[in-house]
């Protein structure tokens, strides 16, 4: 979307974009060299208004005159729809070329915007969840993939907890770390007095598998199991986990 020449306020603007405007007149304007189209708009304005003249000149005279003044009259009317025309197509290239221009700098700094949000949100990640007791081997391989942007997320400089749904829940980071996440993923913690190394298959051997068996109950249920389980994503690929058949 290209971006306003002016706004009243700064909330009306896109975030990414306000530090290219300053204050003047009482009003946020664009701070940057934008060609005076003035001139094409004056002249534009002039060439409809000769037109005008001309063709109330045409009907008042027609009667009036001879052919060849009436062939005068309607030569310099095309001659000034010409030039109309050609304003208007100068006037709507040079709008373009400033937008295209400022639509690659707004570009520029969502992308800045972006790595700058997953940067954020992964410190928050890592303060919170190892004091938690998140095993480090899954933190950045599973934990931190499947949190952000999905559970947490930055909203302006304060990092807001999602529920399941995607709406806020009003925790913070920390008890979402201790209480709520290790509920849903408990797989990804430590053992109380273990070693890490994640959540174990029942003999000890530290591997993980599908909590709930190799079948899962429909669709929904597979794609749960996908989402929380890094694991289960590589037992459906290779057919070790299906949905059960109807």
């Amino acid at each position: 979307m290209p971006l306003p020449l002016s706004a009243d306020t700064l909330d009306a603007l896109p975030e990414a974009a306000r530090s290219f405007y300053i204050p003047k007149d009482g009003k946020f304007v664009l701070d940057a060299p934008i060609e005076d189209v003035t001139g094409l708009k004056a002249a534009q304005r002039a060439a409809l208004d000769e037109k005008k003249k001309l063709d109330d000149k045409i009907k008042a005279t027609l009667g009036d005159r001879s052919l060849d003044d009436v062939a005068e009259l309607i030569r310099k009317q095309k001659e000034l729809d010409e030039q109309a025309l050609s304003k208007d197509k100068l006037l709507d290239k040079r709008l373009s070329e400033r937008d295209a221009e400022w639509q690659k700098k707004y570009d520029a700094v969502a992308a800045y915007k972006q790595k700058y949000e997953d940067r954020e949100l992964e410190a928050a990640i890592r303060k919170a969840a190892i004091p938690a007791g998140v095993d480090p081997k899954d933190l950045e391989e599973y934990v931190i993939p499947l949190v952000k942007h999905r559970r947490v997320k930055l909203d302006g400089e304060k990092v807001v907890v999602l529920d399941k749904d995607g709406d806020p829940t009003g925790l913070s980071v920390e008890k979402f770390f201790t209480e709520t996440y290790r509920q849903e993923a408990p797989k990804f913690y430590q053992a109380a007095g273990g070693s890490g190394g994640g959540a174990t298959n029942g003999n000890g051997s530290g591997s993980r598998t599908a909590s709930k068996g190799n079948v899962a109950n429909d669709m929904n249920d597979l794609i749960g199991r996908i989402t929380s389980d890094p694991d289960a994503l590589k037992q459906a690929s290779m057919g070790k986990l299906t949905v059960r058949s109807a």
